[in-house]
């Protein structure tokens, strides 16, 4: 390397077919700048003609940043590769990527970020809440968003968030609101998944509130059948290549112990039971969700049983209902919401009441009861 690169640490590094090179830039706020762009090309030595290239015209131009007009496209590449991929659970990744490459992020990629006023943002928004899109994904893009637009802040290349002044429409259709099962629809499940390798992955969650990811990646030395607890320790999830992974849970609350009611302590007894059967040695480290042909339980089965039960038994149906049906039980039968909050794995009371605690009726004639009869006692 030469002295130049040398004197402002200077490199180049490859990712995928091409290389990109880098360099300290002048100092923002008092805070080191580090500068990167990609050299397009896939030869190492044109690279380092680029960053020479790069750093000298940077330091013998009066222009604070050569970077200042960065485009959008390229910021949201910075984002995804610099922050959200290192820092971020392979699923989330996923899930911000999918975001800022919507059809209705494209028109911004002709832009510098520089030049995204608040008024770029809102015909998104608008045009969003216009065409169908519920609440919860038009406040997801935009704070998708955001978060690119603040990360950039932070190195310096732009200084304020067009999202901050951006509203959502009053109009915006509110997402379908999570749905607890009644009696005699878990019955009717229940009914008809009786005596298969399915059952006890309706049973599980019902009992127990698990997420999806859970009850996938739940093994046997995380069950506890004589203290009657069941550790959540592992979820399954994928990662920034949407391969499936055995990871940590969704997050630090949602590590807990479950209590294991008495239907589902039979129900597990009996898996073990059926792996017998079926010639399954049961090991510690065996999934408890698991087929008769020795197979893990997957998402896609998971996601076949609520088809099953939307089309052939006409419920109104997705796996997470489970999780909704076990929250909402509790509540209704005077659980306190703190203990609810924590078997659910919430990081705030806050967030179960908004999210699973709606006024169902037996809520609300629990209260008119209580009123009625008042005065009387």
């Amino acid at each position: 390397m030469s002295n130049l690169t040398n004197k402002y640490g200077g490199g180049i590094r490859k990712r995928g077919n091409n290389y990109y090179y880098y360099f300290d830039g002048k100092k923002v706020n008092g805070k080191r700048n580090k500068i990167e762009k990609s050299a397009r090309t896939s030869e190492k030595e044109k690279a380092l003609i680029m960053l020479e290239k790069a750093i000298e015209l940077y330091y013998d131009s009066e222009i604070e940043n050569e970077l200042e007009n960065i485009g959008f496209a390229e910021a949201r590449e910075k984002f995804l590769e610099e922050y959200a991929l290192p820092n971020l659970k392979g699923s989330s990744y996923y899930n911000y990527k999918q975001i800022l490459n919507k059809p209705q992020i494209k028109p911004l990629e002709v832009f510098y970020l520089k030049d995204i006023t608040v008024t770029h943002i809102q015909n998104i928004i608008n045009s969003m809440s216009l065409h169908g899109f519920n609440k919860n994904m038009v406040k997801n893009t935009l704070y998708t968003l955001s978060a690119v637009f603040k990360y950039m802040i932070k190195l310096g290349y732009i200084n304020d968030n067009p999202c901050s002044k951006v509203t959502i429409s009053r109009n915006t259709k509110e997402p379908e609101g999570k749905k607890a099962l009644t009696r005699d629809e878990v019955i009717t499940i229940l009914d008809h998944f009786a005596n298969t390798d399915n059952w006890l992955s309706i049973v599980l969650p019902l009992y127990t509130g698990m997420r999806l990811g859970e009850c996938c990646a739940l093994r046997w030395e995380n069950v506890d059948l004589d203290k009657d607890l069941i550790y959540i320790r592992e979820n399954l999830s994928y990662d920034s290549n949407r391969k499936w992974i055995i990871t940590t849970p969704k997050t630090k609350s949602s590590v807990r112990d479950i209590s294991i009611p008495l239907p589902l302590h039979k129900a597990l007894e009996w898996q073990i039971e059926r792996n017998k059967a079926n010639g399954i040695v049961t090991t510690p480290n065996t999934h408890v969700l698991i087929r008769d042909d020795g197979v893990d339980v997957s998402h896609a089965r998971l996601q076949y049983l609520g088809k099953v039960i939307n089309y052939e038994l006409g419920i109104k149906f997705n796996y997470h209902n489970l999780r909704h049906t076990y929250a909402t039980l509790l509540i209704e039968n005077g659980a306190n919401i703190k203990d609810v909050s924590t078997l659910l794995g919430h990081s705030t009371i806050t967030t179960t009441m908004d999210t699973y605690v709606n006024s169902t009726d037996n809520m609300r004639k629990n209260t008119m009861n209580v009123l009625n009869t008042f005065i009387d006692e």
